[in-house]
């Protein structure tokens, strides 16, 4: 059945918005399908008008030109397509491609379904936006969301590989999120897209997205915040599709088209989804593809699975095929711990009430051996907070361990910051930074107990040397946090801050002794303090600090860890149990 409301509305979107009611209450509550086919429309340009012959009430985001236009040739798929033109040299929906809004009915669960090709020459550059459903504000362009809207349109990124873009309240950047369908979109072949959203209740992380590509379920979630308070319902079809990102090395070399077809939005998963993959699927949620960590390494895996038709009786956990443990209810976690350096595939296998299995898509990550004259990198994978971020070039990639230069942060203009919490006061004494194609930075590094007031350690603001890496090292100083602002570069005409990885070290990584939860090379009270804290959850130790910390061989770190440090400091014990010779000594 159509989607023939013909509703129209001339008004700025905050007036149709609080019209939705009426709009609401004016259409079927259930059971309803919008199918929009597009074979009733002669070729041509796709106006307005035609839009909300199809749709009902929309609003265009912008001047869409001739670049939306019905063709009935050999490239559409059945009748007639909407052809979208991406001009040559263009980013953004103002000049290449487009945008606008279709009204839904206001609903806590939505299905999407429509079907895209792209043509055989198309230029994917570094990426670009598909159509999604969204909610409320509609958050996009870096509009983090606060909880009043969200969006859930679909991105491509180098060569076709397809993600879902999602603006939601946990996003860790100002960005939306990409999350990865494993597939990628091939030239001149039609792809089916079919997403479910169903957004959380108040402010619980119980929000769900499904999506199937080509009829195959490949994707889930149900720990989503799309919005809090219950705003911001599903109730909005958001056509986005453009190249970028908002700088020019994402826009295409040559003008290009995709094309859009079949397009239908319901609620009954039996109208919506027939002949789709409802089956079972496993997913690993993190460690994210590609993880870096240093042994003896801690990781957390989490993992999710769904079946529309049964109920999920258990998930294992496999690294290289070898079962680490199983969780027979959420959340679906397990902690791997002491996990020596190595390479290692992670999966996940969903058991159902049938008996049926599933296998999730492989992880691979690498626990990689510490340095023993540098010691462990203290800024590996912690949290960053950053001055500004390209989207797709986030401030995380200055710290996940990998020198692919894809995995990089990048902000404009100069100066921009990153800043490393390292969780606790460790000592460091040396920075390691990896520039963007070799550039001759000119930067400096301080640190900072709090936050808020810092010391300047190092100083290459004159820096006119450039290459793969460029290494500082000062005099040992204690920190929690350590920040890095590039204000330059030589021999540079741009103005993009590139940094592939920033490293931090402390030194003598395998000359720890025990008891020394600071890694700072001498035993004090407060070594006890550290003990303590991460006991309590305070801080947590890295995983080197974690294995000395156990003074008392008892294979837990805790009280009375904290309690045999602080008693050998004022001599009432000549050592700890855990070292060896020690028992019996008084």
């Amino acid at each position: 059945m159509p989607f023939n409301n013909r509703l129209h509305r001339r008004a700025p979107l905050a007036a149709v918005l609080a019209g939705m009611l009426f709009f609401s209450a004016a259409r079927p509550v259930s059971g309803q399908e919008y199918d929009v086919d597009l074979n009733t429309h002669p070729d041509g340009i796709y106006s307005e008008a035609l839009m909300e012959s199809d749709f009902g009430s929309v609003q265009l985001l912008n001047n869409l030109a001739n670049r939306f236009t019905l063709v009935s040739d050999a490239e559409a798929r059945e009748g007639a397509s909407l052809r979208v033109t991406y001009v040559q040299g263009e980013i953004g929906a103002a000049n290449s491609g487009g945008q606008f809004f279709a009204f839904l009915p206001a609903r806590d669960e939505y299905y999407l379904d429509y079907y895209v090709k792209f043509a055989d020459d198309f230029d994917f550059q570094l990426g670009g936006k598909l159509p999604g459903l969204s909610g409320g504000a509609s958050n996009s362009g870096g509009n983090k969301p606060t909880g009043d809207g969200w969006s859930a349109r679909y991105n491509w990124r180098e060569n076709g590989r397809a993600v879902v873009y999602l603006y939601h309240l946990d996003q860790p950047s100002t960005f939306g999120q990409d999350l990865d369908l494993n597939r990628s979109f091939q030239p001149g072949v039609w792809h089916r897209l079919t997403q479910r959203i169903k957004v959380n209740t108040g402010n619980n992380n119980d929000g769900e997205l499904q999506v199937w590509f080509d009829g195959e379920l490949v994707f889930l979630r149900t720990d989503i915040r799309y919005r809090n308070n219950d705003q911001a319902p599903v109730d909005h079809f958001f056509f986005s599709t453009f190249h970028g990102g908002n700088t020019p090395e994402w826009a295409p070399d040559r003008t290009s088209y995709a094309y859009f077809d079949d397009i239908r939005i319901g609620t009954d998963p039996a109208v919506m989804i027939p002949g789709l993959d409802s089956g079972l699927l496993a997913q690993i949620d993190r460690p994210a593809p590609g993880a870096v960590f240093e042994s003896p390494a801690n990781i957390a895996i989490e993992a999710s699975s769904f079946s529309l038709d049964h109920a999920i009786t258990s998930i294992a956990f496999y690294a290289n095929d070898v079962l680490l443990g199983q969780r027979t209810s959420p959340p679906y976690t397990f902690d791997w711990t002491n996990v020596a350096a190595g390479t290692y595939t992670l999966t996940a296998r969903a058991t159902d009430d049938t008996g049926s299995v599933a296998t999730s898509t492989a992880v691979q990550l690498t626990v990689r051996p510490v340095d023993t004259a540098k010691g462990p990198n203290l800024a590996l994978n912690r949290n960053v907070t950053v001055t500004s971020e390209q989207e797709g070039n986030l401030g995380s990639g200055a710290v996940d361990g990998s020198t692919d230069p894809i995995d990089r942060w990048s902000a404009q203009p100069f100066p921009q910051s990153v800043t490393i919490d390292l969780g606790a006061e460790m000592p460091i004494n040396m920075a390691e930074l990896v520039p963007y194609l070799d550039r001759a930075y000119q930067y400096e590094i301080a640190t900072s107990f709090d936050g808020t007031s810092y010391t300047t350690v190092v100083d290459r603001t004159a820096n006119t040397e450039g290459g793969a890496l460029l290494v500082d090292s000062f005099a040992a100083t204690s920190a929690r946090y350590v920040k890095l602002t590039v204000t330059g570069a030589a021999n540079y005409s741009g103005d993009w801050v590139s940094v592939v990885e920033f490293r931090l070290f402390g030194g003598g990584g395998s000359a720890l002794t025990a008891g020394d939860a600071t890694r700072d090379g001498t035993l004090s009270a407060l070594d006890a303090s550290f003990i303590l804290q991460h006991t309590t959850g305070l801080i947590t130790l890295p995983a080197d600090a974690q294995t000395v910390s156990d003074v008392s061989a008892n294979g837990t770190i805790g009280a009375l860890d904290a309690s045999l440090v602080l008693q050998r400091l004022v001599g009432l014990i000549p050592c700890f149990p855990v070292e060896a010779g020690c028992a019996g000594k008084r």
